[in-house]
């Protein structure tokens, strides 16, 4: 195999071949994505972009006609097709926030453009996970107002619980054009996995 390897991800892993599917699978992405909310981490803009995945299918709806379909490869898979999907522009996604990674969790996680999928995902969910514990990323909660007076004597007043479910991509070039980024996010409709990597 002839393949750059990099200082960043074990020797093994890099060498690991692509003994996984090797067709992509239409309808693995957005469209039949089950969350609530997509995270994209822009790297190269230093932002995050969340909006809710309906409003990504809608968008990609509206603006698909106009849109050339992308594809995209992993590095050390021979030339084999991974990914497709649409650059969709911002501008065109309701809802979306676009939300300035803190300085401190954007060194903490550094992505590079060339590490692996699966490196370069990780560190997109410990960005995420690092603004969500910090309440960064405005989303809705569900609100129950208890009127029991025992709960209400002892402090309860109000309960807030939030099950919502969210995907987080790594979209390295996403983003505003005044940060660096495309204008556009990514929205992948097909997919495989022949180095079978998460």
């Amino acid at each position: 195999m002839n393949q750059q390897l990099n200082f960043l991800e074990p020797t093994e892993l890099q060498m690991k071949p692509p003994d996984g599917n090797n067709h992509l699978i239409p309808e693995q992405g957005i469209t039949n994505d089950e969350s609530d909310f997509r995270v994209h981490v822009g790297y190269k803009a230093q932002h995050i972009y969340v909006f809710p995945t309906q409003a990504g299918r809608d968008a990609l709806e509206r603006e698909k006609h106009r849109l050339d379909l992308k594809r995209g490869s992993q590095p050390g898979v021979g030339g084999i097709i991974t990914n497709e999907g649409y650059a969709v522009p911002i501008s065109s996604i309701d809802g979306l926030q676009s939300i300035l990674i803190p300085i401190d969790i954007y060194q903490q996680y550094p992505i590079i453009r060339d590490e692996l999928t699966s490196t370069k995902g990780a560190k997109a969910v410990s960005i995420v996970a690092d603004m969500l514990k910090r309440q960064l990323v405005k989303l809705p909660l569900n609100i129950s107002f208890i009127d029991k007076k025992d709960l209400q004597i002892r402090g309860h007043d109000i309960l807030i619980w939030s099950k919502l479910t969210l995907q987080v991509k790594c979209d390295f070039l996403a983003g505003e054009r005044e940060f660096g980024g495309t204008g556009n996010l990514f929205l992948q409709t097909a997919e495989c996995n022949p180095r079978r990597l998460t």
